[in-house]
């Protein structure tokens, strides 16, 4: 398993996320992203086109952070 499996292991293991299913479908993106991301690069796509799919890999990450830390929060449970 690779640092990122492990690093997404964790989070699932230690923490009864009730969006599991979301968190799933974010790692998935984010994922998918990073091969796009080398296939631009494989192709020597434009720098606009990186940049516009970089800007969404970000965006897909902060998503997942907000997901996250939202199951971390103390004021979850009252």
């Amino acid at each position: 398993m690779n640092e990122g499996g492990l690093v997404y292991s964790q989070i699932l293991n230690n923490v009864i996320m009730r969006n599991k299913e979301l968190v799933d479908k974010r790692f998935s993106q984010i994922e998918g992203r990073i091969k796009t991301l080398k296939f631009l690069l494989s192709r020597q796509s434009s720098v606009q086109q990186f940049k516009d799919e970089l800007k969404s890999l970000e965006n897909t990450v902060e998503d997942l952070k907000s997901m996250i830390e939202r199951d971390y929060s103390p004021l979850k449970n009252g």
